[in-house]
């Protein structure tokens, strides 16, 4: 069987100028795995439907030709028939069961050129929990910010501390988490082809009292950027191609080379293995934590930054607020902030992103200064807040979306529930679940607090289960994902323009040892591009 991606990376070394790809994106990302839009970017979306237009008899291996007749080793034939739980996430025990979190966590740090101690990193994210008097390492704490005297983080409060320092002190937390999916986000991409989406690996940890989740969030460096989504043709091959596989051991060989050990062809095409700090620090991708040890349920997330121990240089998780995650109180303006006047300003002109009519698509991009310090339950209800207020902020809404939507029937409290259901994570994960968005849009349901649950399987097709996923994801957010990744590849098999390009140098997007916080956040701010992704979202929309 002829192998696509060695025919992509053929495509690659004979069709471009490299000197054509100085696109104007970020570098590494863009910006991180959770945030996606702010300003407009150039790029035009590519046609959806593929150029193939093949019948049944059509042998779904049929590639297409670039602008010089070249082929370029991407399938475009039939792209209406791939099947989501395929090529969007893989959650098949048979095929995660060998995925192990200590060896994902020793190659993020391998592949950008630290030193590997994945027991190190994950005790260092979770002695965040902690207070510094009480921690196990010399990293960041949960009381290491405090405003009048309550510990804080980006100036709004932190539960501090949780029973989830525990793990950073147990013997054997780390050989308890549970790898659940893998999951394919270049629907996150942005129209530009600034960087690639993310690609995400969700661990689990039953073997511990209550519940908890750790998601790692790499976004893909584009290799050539000047080349736009086309580019990314490579990655998205990758999944399409796992549409015929049904043997879960090729299937976590193939899965395995592009997140952990590096896949050649793929190197060879500019891209390195996912799984690398590069695409998980300030001004790429991120790390986020889900959990509920004891109550009440957090969703919190982390950058990674070099940091030196003796002679080594290993990873280590910063605390950052949460993407597109407003802290509920900026929706009150009878609650005095420092930030609250500039924020409610940034909700109205973020303001488009949630006027869709489809729930896969809201989304907006808030600036960093109004993020929360991370997302609770019995928090971010954001309704409430705004009933709360002087009618100021609701007026002022409602005047914006006379302007933006005349005759929607829109009113300032759907924009608060699309907002917390759309931005929030808790609203996504929990509290939105069957909330009416107004227009008559409806939040589709999780699996309690989670999309992805540990808990229980599902026939997926294929033979076999799957670990289950949530309505949500089934009926709204996979359809619409696979829309983009239909469109990557279309762009990917029309466009002629592609380049040769070396895998990245480790370590090329981390920030030098010792970097202070405030240089650390600039970066991620100057990071942060604009414009629409492939999925229809604000680029920084988060989730």
């Amino acid at each position: 069987m002829r192998d696509p991606l060695a025919l992509i990376t053929t495509f690659f070394i004979v069709a471009c100028d490299p000197g054509g790809s100085g696109g104007s994106g970020t570098d590494d990302d863009g910006t991180p795995s959770t945030t996606d839009p702010d300003t407009s970017s150039t790029g035009t979306p590519g046609d959806t439907s593929g150029t193939g237009g093949g019948d049944d008899d059509t042998d779904p291996g049929t590639t297409s030709e670039g602008s010089g007749g070249e082929d370029t080793g991407i399938l475009c034939e039939d792209l209406d028939q791939l099947d989501p739980r395929r090529v969007l996430i893989e959650t098949r025990p048979a095929v995660l069961e060998a995925i192990d979190l200590a060896e994902v966590l020793a190659a993020i740090s391998t592949n950008a050129g630290l030193d590997p101690d994945p027991l190190a990193t994950h005790d260092a994210l979770f002695d965040t929990y902690r207070v510094a008097a009480m921690g196990e390492l010399d990293g960041a704490h949960c009381d290491d910010e405090q405003v009048d005297g309550v510990p804080s983080l980006n100036g709004f409060p932190l539960l501090c501390p949780r029973s989830e320092g525990a793990f950073a002190a147990f013997d054997g937390a780390l050989d308890g988490w549970l790898a659940i999916a893998m999951v394919n986000r270049i629907d996150m991409a942005p129209v530009d082809g600034s960087h690639c989406g993310e690609q995400r690996i969700v661990f689990a940890n039953p073997s511990m009292v209550g519940r908890a989740f750790i998601i790692i969030e790499a976004q893909i460096p584009n290799p050539a950027p000047g080349c736009g989504v086309a580019a990314c043709g490579p990655v998205a091959s990758l999944w399409a191609e796992l549409d015929a596989v049904d043997d879960p051991l090729e299937r976590r060989s193939r899965l395995r080379a592009a997140f952990i050990d590096g896949d050649p062809d793929l190197q060879a095409a500019g891209f390195g293995p996912f799984m690398s700090a590069d695409n998980l620090t300030f001004g790429t991708g991120q790390i986020r934590t889900n959990n509920f040890v004891t109550g009440p349920w957090t969703l919190r997330q982390y950058e990674l930054v070099p940091h030196a121990v003796g002679s080594q240089t290993v990873a280590r998780p910063v605390p950052v607020p949460v993407s597109a995650s407003p802290h509920d109180t900026l929706w009150n303006d009878l609650m005095a902030s420092p930030v609250g006047s500039q924020c409610r300003q940034a909700m109205l002109d973020a303001l488009p992103g949630l006027l869709g009519d489809d729930p896969a698509t809201l989304g907006w991009s808030i600036p960093e200064a109004c993020r929360s310090s991370e997302s609770v339950e019995f928090q971010d209800f954001y309704e409430e807040h705004l009933a709360s207020g002087s009618g100021s902020f609701v007026a002022a809404i409602e005047t914006e979306l006379d302007a933006l939507a005349p005759g929607s029937g829109l009113d300032a409290f759907d924009v608060a529930r699309r907002a917390q259901f759309a931005g929030s994570c808790i609203g996504c994960h929990e509290h939105s679940a069957d909330v009416s968005l107004g227009g008559g849009l409806v939040a589709p349901p999780s699996l309690g607090f989670v999309h992805v649950t540990e808990e229980l399987t599902e026939p997926c097709g294929g033979g076999g289960d799957c670990f289950a996923i949530s309505p949500a994801l089934s009926d709204v957010f996979l359809p619409r994902r696979m829309e983009a990744l239909q469109q990557a590849l279309s762009e990917a098999c029309t466009d002629g323009c592609a380049a040769s390009a070396p895998a990245p140098r480790p370590g090329f997007a981390l920030p030098p040892v010792g970097t202070s916080v405030a240089e650390l956040h600039a970066r991620e701010r100057a990071a942060t591009g604009g414009g629409m992704t492939l999925g229809g979202r604000p680029v920084g929309a988060g989730h």
